[in-house]
């Protein structure tokens, strides 16, 4: 948790550096990284639960039931729920990466100590060993989600199509222009979730004053 939040914090402040010489589209993608850095340790806290739950299965160990244990497990609970919540909505908010995928990390500390506190009670009231068969499937929901984000933080590093509504309102504002007969090739580059840059080629009439077509894509571009 330590590790992920400090990844978060460094991919966040780096991203908030201005354009330089070196980097004229700003550093935003700095975000992208922390996140797919996050993604990797949910996938590595998902395997070792894996790994220590299958272990579990072949060697089932007697499960202690002690309400004090449970009463702390419940208010970390309480805790992370709340860190998930706050990570989720300024994510939403800001349209941040980084803290989605930090949010998702809280998420699955939540789902591993809810399948704790079950499988020490089931284990108190019944005598069963269930903890390892219950720790197997929360794994595999915690790697399964590491992968997703890491896939969602990966399509924008290498490059991913155009989203359709966003193609249709960019095109659609530009040919609603007087002067302009149509658009093609619209190319849009993700720099940090804050930051696009995108480019189109617009036709124009072949009758047309240049100026005053010069001038038009100017106002279009504004």
């Amino acid at each position: 948790d330590a590790a992920s939040s400090i990844i978060s914090f460094i991919g966040v402040k780096l991203a908030s550096r201005p354009a330089d010489k070196e980097h004229p589209f700003g550093h935003g993608r700095f975000e992208y990284i922390a996140a797919l850095a996050v993604s990797f340790l949910i996938i590595q806290v998902g395997l070792t639960l894996f790994k220590n739950s299958f272990d579990k299965v072949l060697n089932p160990e007697a499960v202690e039931f002690n309400p004090i244990l449970i009463g702390i497990l419940a208010l970390s609970i309480l805790v992370k729920l709340w860190l998930m919540l706050f990570n989720r909505k300024l994510g939403n908010r800001i349209n941040s990466t980084v803290m989605k995928a930090t949010a998702a990390d809280s998420m699955g500390d939540v789902i591993i100590t809810l399948s704790t506190i079950a499988s020490t009670i089931i284990a108190g009231i019944t005598g069963l060993k269930i903890d390892g068969y219950i720790g197997l499937v929360v794994s595999i929901f915690v790697i399964i989600a590491g992968i997703g984000i890491a896939k969602d933080t990966l399509e924008p590093l290498l490059g991913q199509a155009i989203d359709r509504k966003l193609y249709t309102k960019v095109t659609d504002m530009i040919e609603s222009y007087e002067g302009i007969v149509g658009t093609h090739d619209l190319v849009i580059h993700s720099y940090g979730p804050t930051h696009r840059m995108a480019t189109i080629h617009v036709e124009v009439p072949n009758n047309i004053n240049f100026e005053e077509a010069h001038e038009t894509i100017d106002q279009i571009e504004r």
